[in-house]
Parts: C-alpha cells; sequence; structure tokens
C-alpha cells in the first residue's frame, strides 16, 4: 500500500517523536523506505541581504555549511538507529530561503 513514508524533523524533541510512529508503520504496513527530511531555513529572503552586508559572505558561506555539516549528521545518527531495526532508511537535507 505504501510505499513511503516522509518524516520532516527540526531537531527538536516534539518532531522526533514522529520517528516511532514512522517506525510502527513501516513495520506493520510493510513500507520499504522512510525518508528523513531536515530542512535548513537560513533567514527569511529580506534579512539575508543584512546579514550578509554585515559578516560578509564567507562568513555567511560558513554558517551554511556549519549547519548543512549539523543537519547531515543528525540525519546520519537516526538513520543509523532505524536501520538497526532493519528499515530502509533516506536522509534529504533541503535548503531553503537566501
Amino acid at each position: 500500500m505504501y510505499q513511503r513514508i516522509l518524516v520532516p524533523l527540526d531537531g527538536s524533541t516534539l518532531s522526533e517523536c514522529a520517528i516511532d510512529h514512522a517506525r510502527a508503520i513501516a513495520s506493520g504496513c510493510k513500507v520499504p523506505r522512510i525518508i528523513l527530511l531536515r530542512v535548513l531555513d537560513y533567514a527569511t529572503p529580506e534579512l539575508p541581504r543584512h546579514v550578509v552586508s554585515y559578516i560578509g559572505e564567507e562568513r555567511m558561506r560558513e554558517v551554511e555549511r556549519s549547519g548543512r555539516e549539523e543537519a547531515e549528521g543528525y540525519l546520519s545518527s537516526w538513520k543509523e538507529n532505524l536501520e538497526r531495526d532493519g528499515v530502509v532508511v533516506t536522509p534529504r537535507g533541503y535548503r531553503t530561503g537566501s
């Protein structure tokens, strides 16, 4: 019936509550894949101009790189946790804003 379950995560304990539900649904309904999604949103459209002019483009790229690395590590740890239970997991990071 289901082919994938999408679990959006923001790093909060509340969002992580969805993982156990997804795991149960995947197991009970034989869903072959869970997709973990972490959206990185650094600012509203008008804020980056102020931020970039204040801290500089290079520092903004460092902030974005650091955010991506943190998100990748976060998703990887959940991926490993779920795969120990036999669930196939695809971690995805998505950047919005700029």
